[in-house]
């Protein structure tokens, strides 16, 4: 039996292809400058009013209006110095924001950073966490366990004036609320990666990429590709791949937190991807092959281009379990390549510390408290923990 390699892609694969579907790329499409100065203004001046006695804000599901303490004096608007109402209004209801990017852009104001620019997905969906389970450190961002709070607050009252009847589950259910917001959310995204994904360049060089890590002709790739991206730039070849997160082409991606991170019974527990897999994108339907080939099939999993966010450790243990990774004879092989200002070296040591992290936090799932440990070393000298450079396409002079 010749045997395959499991083929494991993140967005940095589609980055490396030339797609634009980093979060700042697909939030610059959304916000521009004149809706970044009005939420900022929004903040600032809801921040400086939400806790005067003497005035209530709108709301969804009436955060505000049900408080005694606020006596229903005065509605007050987000407004400019002299008191007339601040354009932020007509600014949200000409977009197509959801309640979930007023969640992400005001999660903003908490202390470690307020730059999109460097966002990736794992970091939105840590945002999500936090909205989920807030630290007590953070007290004035979007939080859903403290609807009171100021950016949570904020968000409801901007919410409100948003151009869309919701269902009327939404409107009494703050959960079906979240959801549904949600599935907009992504069909935005869905929209946007879709379109952009049909570039030829970005086709043509995902084709030379995925060629390089599968060291075959395009025509004769058997490998198991496991993509965590919205897109089939392979699809003209029928390779085998599965999008674990669906596809923008069906409107069937998600998002959501690790079920590592929020107990089953707990109401939240909808917005894990472990979940939402079960009840939405249902891999069992959609794919007949089995999804993890058999433990005699793989000689090698690839990785190229995953952050190896601890949001997705879940499936890492899954597919290391299935191979008995620490007694068989399978590689790990992480495939980059380098970009911009940085060498290879700069981009060996960082891969080099999320390969470290996952490892560590993966070795507790072996039997052996001391052999899990041993993990990394072990690979290393049975040299089966490599990293594998890529040489980006030029053209000859």
């Amino acid at each position: 039996m010749v045997k395959k390699k499991l083929i494991i892609l993140g967005n940095g694969f589609d980055l490396a292809s030339g797609l634009k579907s980093r979060y700042y790329d697909f939030f610059s499409s959304r916000f521009n400058e004149d809706l970044i100065s009005d939420l900022d203004y929004a903040w600032k001046d809801f921040k400086e009013n939400i806790y005067n006695e003497n005035v209530w804000f709108h709301t969804k599901f009436d955060r505000m209006e049900k408080k005694e303490s606020y006596g229903r004096i005065a509605e007050r608007k987000i407004s400019y110095s002299l008191g007339v109402e601040h354009k932020i209004y007509e600014s949200i209801k000409a977009s197509e924001l959801t309640f979930w990017d007023l969640v992400f852009y005001f999660s903003k104001f908490r202390s470690d950073s307020q730059d999109f620019s460097d966002y990736d997905w794992c970091d939105v969906e840590k945002r999500m966490l936090e909205f989920f389970q807030t630290p007590e450190e953070l007290k004035e961002v979007p939080s859903f366990t403290r609807l009171d709070s100021l950016g949570t607050l904020l968000c409801l009252h901007l919410a409100y004036y948003l151009p869309r009847e919701t269902s009327a589950d939404s409107n009494k259910n703050i959960i079906a609320y979240l959801y549904d917001e949600l599935r907009i959310f992504e069909s935005n995204f869905s929209k946007y990666i879709a379109d952009i994904s049909k570039d030829k360049e970005y086709v043509n060089e995902a084709l030379r990429i995925i060629v390089e890590i599968s060291e075959a002709n395009i025509q004769k790739i058997n490998n198991k590709i496991f993509s965590f991206n919205y897109t089939d730039p392979f699809s003209k070849y029928h390779l085998d791949i599965i999008n674990v997160h669906g596809k923008a082409a069906t409107n069937s991606i998600l998002l959501g937190v690790d079920q590592e991170s929020i107990i089953p019974d707990a109401k939240t527990f909808r917005f894990t991807k472990t979940f939402r897999q079960m009840t939405e994108t249902k891999l069992d339907k959609n794919y007949e092959d089995i999804i993890l080939p058999g433990k005699d099939e793989i000689q090698e999993i690839a990785f190229f281009g995953h952050s190896l966010s601890k949001f997705d450790y879940s499936y890492f243990q899954t597919i290391f379990d299935h191979y008995d990774l620490y007694n068989s004879s399978i590689q790990l092989v992480f495939y980059y390549m380098t970009f911009g200002e940085r060498n290879y070296e700069d981009m060996e040591l960082e891969l080099a510390e999320r390969i470290s992290k996952m490892l560590y936090d993966y070795s507790p799932s072996i039997d052996n408290e001391r052999k899990g440990r041993n993990l990394t070393h072990k690979l290393l000298l049975e040299k089966r923990l490599i990293m594998k450079e890529i040489m980006p396409f030029t053209i000859s002079k």
